[in-house]
């Protein structure tokens, strides 16, 4: 088990540093750029904090699985795991709709569009593979209380991340 944690730690620190070096990306060409698109304008902030409640309310069922090792807890927080997911669909065929795309969108600074689906699509494809997990342990009938705690562990994290990207695109 402990080695297996640590394995999990050290995955867990590159992924972050990749992440960071994203979002570092994202804040030079943010301050680089003359002008960058006004998000009120294309992003809802209420939807976006929708979608941040459903993820941390995943975490807080993801500890709670933990300490009761409980699988409807962690089927739960898989569950809105995949209510994120869905909204964010949402919100990216809402922008394609608008006309954003990787090589621009209509609001200018062609970078916000790249920079926008690859932070979230990273990130979204981290969701999909702690759901992914969260649901596997939480079908089978006796997983090890470690298996668990590794697949909460990589939740919290995910969350975590999702706070950075939030935080980044939607209110700085």
């Amino acid at each position: 088990m402990r080695a297996r944690k640590l394995m999990l730690w050290i995955f867990l620190v590159s992924d972050a540093a990749i992440f960071l070096s994203l979002l570092a990306g994202y804040a030079v060409a943010r301050s680089a750029a003359p002008t960058w698109p006004d998000r009120s304008r294309m992003l809802s902030l209420p939807y976006a904090w929708t979608m941040t409640a459903a993820l941390a309310s995943g975490s807080v069922a993801a500890a709670f699985a933990v300490r009761r090792t409980s699988r409807v807890l962690l089927s739960l927080a898989a569950i809105l795991g995949a209510l994120f997911l869905a909204m964010q669909a949402g919100e990216w065929t809402r922008l394609i709709h608008a006309g954003t795309r990787l090589g621009g969108n209509p609001w200018g600074v062609p970078q916000f569009g790249a920079f926008f689906f690859i932070l979230t699509g990273f990130h979204g494809l981290h969701v999909l593979t702690g759901v992914i997990w969260l649901g596997i342990v939480s079908a089978r009938r006796r997983s090890a209380w470690s298996t668990l705690d590794l697949a909460a562990l990589y939740w919290h994290f995910v969350d975590g991340l999702w706070l950075l990207v939030f935080t980044a695109l939607y209110l700085v």
